[in-house]
């Protein structure tokens, strides 16, 4: 009886929906399970080619030294593009995949399938290439930074979920200004539709790289003062106004010391208005997250991100953690909108230049989540 053991623990599953692969400081929806596989069909034929040079396709599933000194010691026949080359790719992402609990394949945008974490993602390919074009001491290297890769321990953290205060029960409503917006024209005098630019799902080439017209985002700043006016006459709040060299800030202090406090910084970087919200203990936002011509904001776009951020963390809505993966600072987040309609998360690595022991001890704090502003009593 056959009782070889399964070169592959988990089930072998097809590619998943194409998506982007997450990487540090991704923002992501924080209830969007990322769809990924940890054992990808289709290394069959590297497996019979380490058969017939002496090798068990096991062992090499369980040691990665082995793995990537026989990928180097074969490169020759490794090197044309086919079914032998892919189907070592696929061998090399499984181990990857099955080292560590929380590693998976994930499939770009473009289709390329990865393999990693949330804080490292791997292209097989590149892999491949490197440890082919190397010598014996730059394998070694290769697997052992790997491996120290594979044997750090992610922590298993309850999933952040802050529940915010329903709007209704803030004494006046927040209302949000008449925001004039001005037509913008292309080179060719067509006004420009932002927002819909891009109905037929096609973003033209260069597109990412092109900021037309960010003064469009300019309506920003009168947001800011509307949001902190509001702030102002239904929350408990210490507001403190400050001018900048290049624009303005106003900090907003809770009277409750477990509720988050606010810095709005409004300034005009590379020409593009844009609003820096620091929030918490750990985190700043920038409004408009992105303002290239691909992605197409529009003001009121940018706004509807302003207001559900500076609103939910008024309503207690946001919630932050800062924890430790192979001895390296990462923090996290989960913003929930007063609607509880507009869910936002995401987490990275912390700045390492940046003392995170004050926010650490005020996080302890708050594990579920900063508390509600404390409301003005109503006149």
């Amino acid at each position: 009886m056959d009782t070889q053991p399964p070169v592959f623990d988990a089930p072998a599953r097809p590619r998943p929906t194409a998506r982007m692969v997450p990487g540090p400081g991704t923002d992501l929806a924080a209830d969007v399970e990322l769809v990924g596989i940890r054992h990808y069909p289709g290394w069959d034929d590297f497996a019979d080619y380490a058969r017939k040079h002496g090798e068990e396709p096991v062992r090499l599933a369980r040691d990665m030294p082995a793995l990537l000194h026989f990928i180097h010691d074969h490169r020759q026949a490794l090197e044309p593009a086919g079914g032998l080359r892919l189907a070592t790719e696929i061998f090399l992402g499984n181990t990857v995949a099955q080292a560590r609990e929380d590693v998976r394949w994930e499939s770009t945008a473009s289709g390329q399938m990865m393999v990693g974490a949330f804080d490292r993602y791997y292209d097989p390919r590149v892999m491949i290439d490197a440890v082919a074009q190397g010598g014996d001491q730059a394998v070694e290297r290769a697997a052992a930074l790997l491996e120290e890769w594979l044997a750090q321990v992610v922590p298993k953290l309850a999933p952040l979920n802050p529940v915010p205060r329903p709007p209704e029960a803030v004494p006046a409503p927040y209302r949000r200004p008449l925001l004039e917006e001005a037509v913008y024209r292309d080179g060719d005098d067509v006004p420009i539709n932002y927002g819909r630019r891009w109905a037929d799902g096609e973003t033209p080439e260069g597109s990412y790289e092109r900021i037309s017209h960010p003064e469009r985002f300019a309506g920003l700043g009168q947001l800011v003062l509307a949001l902190a006016a509001h702030l102002e006459s239904n929350y408990q709040v210490r507001r403190e106004d400050a001018q900048l060299e290049d624009g303005t800030r106003i900090t907003l202090v809770p009277a409750d010391p477990l509720a988050a406090t606010m810095r709005l910084e409004s300034r005009t970087e590379g020409g593009q208005p844009t609003v820096r919200v620091f929030a918490g203990a750990a985190h700043d936002f920038v409004v408009p997250s992105c303002g290239c011509d691909a992605c197409d904001e529009t003001l009121q776009s940018a706004g509807d991100e302003l207001e559900n951020l500076v609103l939910g963390v008024a309503a207690g809505g946001f919630a932050e953690r800062i924890y430790d993966v192979g001895g390296q600072p990462w923090i996290q987040f989960r913003l929930t909108a007063p609607d509880g309609n507009s869910l936002r998360g995401g987490e990275g690595s912390a700045d390492p230049n940046k003392d995170l022991d004050e926010a650490r001890t005020m996080l302890e704090k708050v594990p579920g989540g900063w508390h509600p502003w404390p409301l003005r009593a109503l006149s």
